[in-house]
């Protein structure tokens, strides 16, 4: 499970990687300081602003950037990993964070920041995560990877019916404090098909990288995206 960036940049750079699933949506929060005076993406002029590179939640930021007249020049950008970010606010480090949860939710239970953006509203919708495979797996043993897939399925579709199971998921298995982690889950959207309108969001994704320079051309989406296992598993019952 990676980024849908990360899996692009690997792809378009040679590497043996084929998306095999959609998984997590979401989780995103452009987060500005609580006592500062900014208010939106537009405030973030000259402002430090917190932002791992790479990542979906960068992409987006760039593509919010562009729709509020700024450009990358403007701000200040601080390369921090996601864990880091929340501590850098608190401490004044950084004006803003472009973070994934439970970043946001950590800053606004402790008081240090307020969600700015949650950068939704683009044709990328919440792409983020996604399952990638190795192709010759896949061409080898595509039962294992079908295997692996419906597994996803019943859990995405497990925490989709019963919300209170990925909480107390995350609660037994990362050590996150329960309200922390019933915060978070409002922000995050777990997914495991690739359909029409997720193909969609995909094509708009790597043009946007294309547009902000991240990667020269964007990948042939039908070599770099297997559809077929998933939509065989979407067909079972």
């Amino acid at each position: 499970m990676v980024g849908y960036p990360v899996a692009v940049l690997a792809f378009t750079a040679g590497q043996p990687i084929t998306v095999v699933g959609a998984s997590t949506d979401g989780g995103f929060g452009i987060v500005a300081a609580a006592k500062s005076d900014i208010k939106s993406i537009a405030d973030l002029k000259g402002k430090r602003v917190a932002v791992q590179p790479a990542s979906t939640v960068e992409t987006l930021f760039r593509i919010r950037l562009k729709e509020a007249g700024l450009a990358q020049a403007d701000v200040q950008m601080v390369r921090l990993l996601f864990q880091d970010m929340p501590g850098a606010l608190a401490r004044g480090d950084v004006d803003a964070f472009v973070g994934v949860e439970p970043g946001p939710s950590i800053a606004i239970s402790n008081g240090a920041g307020r969600i700015i953006d949650l950068p939704y509203k683009t044709p990328a919708g919440g792409l983020n995560l996604v399952l990638v495979s190795h192709p010759a797996l896949i061409e080898k043993d595509p039962d294992t990877v079908s295997a692996f897939l419906r597994t996803h399925r019943r859990a995405v579709e497990l925490a989709k019916a019963n919300p209170a199971t990925y909480v107390d998921a995350a609660v037994a298995r990362l050590g996150i404090a329960r309200p922390l982690a019933e915060l978070a889950i409002k922000n995050i959207d777990v997914q495991w098909r690739i359909t029409e309108e997720w193909l969609s969001r995909a094509r708009f994704f790597n043009e946007t990288m294309v547009e902000v320079k991240q990667i020269k051309q964007p990948p042939d989406i039908a070599k770099f995206v297997n559809t077929v296992l998933n939509g065989a598993i979407a067909k079972e019952k």
